[in-house]
């Protein structure tokens, strides 16, 4: 018997009833859609799109946890894979750190090259550690000890060392702006050729320590102490040196001018031949020091004490309180 056409549309949506060839059972077919791959497709992509949800997330957490909590990071060194952790003789060249490292002993380890930007390493033990290179910008190593340690070029712009001790460490040509070093123990250190413009020594311990060549414009030494230090070659003014110890120190072949020696004690200081044009020294003790060939045109010595300075040779046009012949 023959089917109407609109029946027969109908049939392709809906169930049909077949015959079973072996048992003469009707069985009843799915629905067939018009669309059927559309249909899987849409069933299949929620579970999809889950699992690959889930495979991210753990990732990602994965990565955090062995980056933020493993006690041990890797490097490439010396061509092979080094361990570094936070003990003596750790060898961390090149390590990028993002570890809380306080009080951490490190002491003589190798952190040459090595990022520790923002890292906390006050009071830590990094005594004759090797950090040359290191970027320790805004890096925290108040009350640290960095005795005789290795510093040379490295990174310590905004970095806190207040409290810190430095005694005989090496900064050649470290970069030290708006560094602290408030209270530090910089005796007998290196920082020849370093950048110190904008950096804060107040009331640090700078005795016998090397300026030789460095750049410290801006720079607070206010009651540091200074003594014996030698501070040779440097060009730029603008340092506060108000109430610092500079007594027996040499300081020849620079240009102080219009720096502030307010009430500084220069007792036997070396000032030879050293621009101090329109400087102030009001106050300040200059007793037995030399000034010979200095020149200290425009230069305020008012109430400063003079008893034994030399003046042979000195530029003393304008200079206040300067002694006349």
């Amino acid at each position: 018997m023959s089917r109407d056409p609109e029946d027969a549309d109908m049939g392709a949506e809906t169930a049909s009833v077949e015959q079973d060839a072996t048992s003469n059972t009707p069985r009843v077919a799915p629905a067939k859609s018009a669309n059927g791959k559309t249909g899987f497709w849409r069933m299949a992509f929620l579970p999809i799109v889950t699992a690959v949800l889930v495979l991210v997330v753990g990732g990602v957490a994965v990565l955090y946890v062995l980056d933020t909590l493993a006690p041990i990071r890797r490097t490439i060194y010396g061509g092979a894979t080094a361990r570094c952790e936070a003990a003596r003789l750790a060898n961390c060249r090149g390590v990028d750190f993002r570890l809380n490292l306080r009080q951490a002993d490190l002491m003589q380890a190798d952190l040459r090259q090595a990022s520790l930007v923002n890292v906390d390493l006050s009071l830590a033990n990094l005594e004759q550690a090797d950090l040359r290179g290191a970027d320790l910008r805004l890096a925290i190593l108040e009350g640290a000890n960095l005795n005789s340690a290795q510093l040379g070029q490295a990174i310590l712009t905004q970095a806190r060392l207040n409290g810190a001790v430095l005694a005989r460490a090496n900064l050649n040509r470290a970069v030290l702006q708006q560094a602290s070093f408030d209270n530090a123990d910089l005796s007998q250190a290196n920082l020849s050729g370093a950048s110190l413009q904008g950096a804060n020594f107040l009331r640090a311990n700078l005795s016998g320590v090397n300026l030789a060549g460095a750049v410290f414009s801006g720079a607070n030494f206010i009651g540091a102490d200074l003594s014996g230090a030698t501070i040779t070659g440097i060009t730029q003014g603008g340092a506060n040196f108000s109430q610092a110890n500079l007594s027996g120190a040499t300081i020849t072949g620079v240009s102080f001018q219009g720096m502030n020696f307010s009430q500084a004690d220069l007792s036997k200081a070396k000032l030879t031949g050293s621009n101090l044009s329109q400087t102030n020294f009001t106050g300040a003790s200059l007793e037995g020091a030399d000034l010979s060939n200095a020149d200290l045109t425009n230069t305020d010595l008012t109430q400063a004490v003079i008893a034994g300075a030399t003046f042979s040779g000195a530029k003393r046009d304008g200079c206040k309180g300067c002694p006349t012949g």
